[in-house]
């Protein structure tokens, strides 16, 4: 009887040794998590410097009076780092610098039926296989008569290069 004990307890440790060498080999297989977050990510908001980076009138497009649009392609390489990771934000000004046109102004001209500015944002796929530089194209709609401003801000995990050219 003594020999069955010992053989049962033999088999329950060699089998609790077994699940602990499975269990050991599975995390060698699965890479460890990392923190992300905190003081190890650091960003960074690159401009030209320029007080805008293009400026005039949209081109008449359709029936409607008045009514135009531009098609901007934004490009942003990365300073530092081999892969850059950001997104683009842009800000609109009519008629001056000083005249920042926000959501109340394009909500304030839908209300009085004037046409509105209002813009969309594509990102362009790599044709190589760089991975240091991303484009977007930016789709501009709005009155024809005012001169725009347009002034864009690369927020990145690295500092960036930007140009920005009109395509139409």
């Amino acid at each position: 009887m003594a020999d069955k004990r010992t053989d049962r307890l033999i088999d329950e440790k060699l089998e609790q040794a077994l699940s602990d060498v499975e269990k050991w080999l599975n995390e060698q297989k699965s890479p460890a998590p990392q923190f992300i977050g905190g003081g190890n990510v650091v960003s960074f908001l690159s401009d030209t410097g320029n007080a805008s980076d293009w400026s005039g009138n949209l081109t008449h497009i359709g029936s409607v009076p008045n009514f135009g649009a531009a098609t901007f392609l934004i490009s942003a390489t990365a300073n530092n780092t081999g892969t850059l990771y950001a997104t683009v934000i842009n800000k609109l000004f009519v008629g001056s610098l000083s005249s920042q046109y926000t959501t109340a102004n394009y909500l304030a001209d839908e209300a009085a039926g004037k046409i509105a500015f209002f813009s969309s944002y594509t990102n362009v796929p790599s044709s190589s296989t760089a991975t240091n530089a991303i484009q977007w194209v930016l789709s501009m709609n709005g009155d024809i008569r005012p001169t725009i401003y347009l002034k864009f801000y690369i927020y990145a995990l690295d500092q960036v290069t930007i140009t920005v050219t009109r395509l139409t």
